[in-house]
C-alpha cells in the first residue's frame, strides 16, 4: 500500500515537472513572472486590489468585500473576471514572445 501511495505521488510530481518545463519554456519561468507582473498593471483597479487581497493577504470572500466596499458576490464576481483577463493577458504576452 505504502508503494504504490509513493509511486502515484512520484508520477504526479514528474507530470508536474513536465507541465512546468513545457510552460516555463527555457528561461525557469522568468517570462510568466514578468507578464503577471505586466498584467496585473493592466487591470482595472477594483480587480487588481481584490486578486491581492486574495492571493497576497489570505483574504476572504467577506474581507474582500469589506475591503472594496461592495457585497460578496460581487467580490466573487470581480475575482473570477480579474483571473479570466490575467490569464487571457498572461497567455497573450507568453505567446507572443514565442
Amino acid at each position: 500500500m505504502r508503494k504504490e501511495k509513493r509511486r502515484e505521488e512520484l508520477l504526479r510530481l514528474n507530470v508536474a515537472q513536465q507541465v512546468w518545463q513545457q510552460l516555463a519554456g527555457q528561461d525557469d519561468g522568468d517570462g510568466y513572472v514578468r507578464a503577471l507582473a505586466h498584467c496585473l498593471e493592466e487591470l482595472d483597479e477594483r480587480q487588481r486590489m481584490a486578486l491581492e487581497l486574495k492571493y497576497r493577504d489570505q483574504a476572504d470572500g467577506d474581507a474582500i468585500a469589506a475591503a472594496l466596499g461592495i457585497t460578496r458576490e460581487n467580490a466573487h464576481t470581480i475575482l473570477k473576471r480579474g483571473r479570466q483577463a490575467l490569464q487571457r493577458c498572461i497567455e497573450g504576452r507568453i505567446n507572443d514572445d514565442r
